[in-house]
């Protein structure tokens, strides 16, 4: 089976979280026998296109596009507004045929009008609820004010998908029963199955035999609004409570493209580490691991990969989102800042067992984990 896949950046060397789930979804379905040609919204080099495509098909393409961006009037949908990728469907549409189309992200279903049918949308993230999440904490009214215009924009999209998809995947089954009360009167009137595609781990992290460190270490892409608040909160409302328990303990902020803000966390227990070519050795030689996330949605990979490593993790409640059955195998979820200080305490000082943390993540290898996402291709794409 031929398919086409839009997603949103370059997944062939992954950077973040959501490049990586794409990069192994191509894999899965490549692994079963299926043709897939991706096209990429924000490619890290040129996506080459023909020099002749059809000036009127081109125009039309792009004003489909458009209608829909003006429609949703998300600005984090408009960001993903890609002309080049636009030339890149159109030029390719006379000379490959595909049976389906496989749009990963709920931002990236502006461009249902110009991919092959039927559609397939992997839900990386219920997005409405995040920006709902971030709304709620966020300093400022002004940001306030943009996250709930945005989470009721990205709301009314996601709920429209129902329409034109004929299956959507989601990472837990926390999202898909989020979402099947945003979209209900959408649900009953029509046809489209709804199923759980659970974000997965690679074996490189089981695979990890490095020496511990009286470490912390927070992974996360730093310059994206959420997690530079995730990685303020950390310093300025836990840290010292760490610090003064344990003295000789270091925090270590590992990520790509670090926001200023991060970069003035940094002091003699605080340290920041960008864009380094992977996080594995830091995830793996820390004591303790940490998503403190105070908006969130989808489930977090990066706690899932370092209890791949052995590596414990405390967490928020938002941080675990979808994760919550793991709770007290390797995973404490604690809100507060001096409930999170004394289970990073706890596990600095005595933390559980390399195999305890790793077998709660055992079943869930990528593999497993998108089997039902191959499934619902084949049943709902290969007609």
């Amino acid at each position: 089976m031929a398919l086409m896949l839009i997603t949103k950046t370059d997944f062939r060397l992954p950077r973040d979280g959501g490049a990586l789930r794409t990069s192994e979804v191509v894999r899965v379905l490549s692994s079963a026998g299926h043709s897939v040609s991706a096209f990429v919204a924000k490619p890290s080099s040129h996506q080459g296109t023909s020099s002749r495509v059809a000036g009127f098909a081109l125009i039309m393409a792009n004003l489909k596009v458009l209608r829909r961006v003006l429609g949703c009037a998300s600005l984090t949908v408009a960001k993903w507004y890609s002309p080049s990728m636009i030339k890149s469907i159109v030029a390719a549409r006379p000379t490959q045929k595909w049976n389906g189309t496989i749009i990963e992200y709920s931002q990236l279903a502006i461009y249902r009008d110009i991919v092959p049918g039927p559609v397939l949308i992997d839900m990386h993230n219920i997005e409405s609820e995040l920006m709902r999440n971030y709304q709620k904490s966020a300093s400022g009214w002004l940001r306030r004010m943009a996250a709930l215009w945005e989470s009721r924009r990205l709301a009314r999209l996601e709920s429209s998908m129902v329409n034109f998809a004929s299956a959507i995947t989601f990472v837990s089954q926390r999202d898909l029963d989020v979402f099947r009360i945003l979209a209900k009167s959408k649900l009953d009137r029509n046809e489209v199955q709804l199923a759980v595609a659970p974000n997965g781990v690679a074996e490189e992290g089981f695979r990890w035999t490095g020496t511990r460190q009286p470490n912390v270490v927070f992974v996360a892409h730093l310059g994206w609004q959420p997690n530079i608040d995730a990685a303020t909160w950390l310093v300025e409302k836990v840290w010292a409570q760490v610090v003064a328990a344990v003295p000789h303990a270091r925090l270590q902020l590992v990520g790509r493209s670090p926001h200023p803000s991060v970069l003035r966390l940094t002091s003699d227990t605080v340290q920041v580490f960008a864009d380094v070519e992977s996080v594995i050795p830091f995830t793996g030689s820390a004591a303790v691991a940490t998503a403190p996330l105070l908006a969130s949605g989808g489930t977090r990979l990066k706690i899932m990969e370092a209890m791949s490593c052995g590596t414990p993790v405390v967490s928020t409640s938002l941080g675990a989102l979808g994760l919550e059955s793991k709770a007290g195998h390797g995973l404490v979820i604690a809100d507060d800042p001096g409930d999170f200080a004394k289970a990073l305490v706890d596990m600095l000082t005595s933390s559980p067992s390399e195999d305890t943390v790793r077998s709660a993540v055992l079943d869930m290898k990528w593999d497993s984990t998108l089997t039902s996402l191959v499934d619902t291709a084949n049943e709902k794409l290969g007609v």
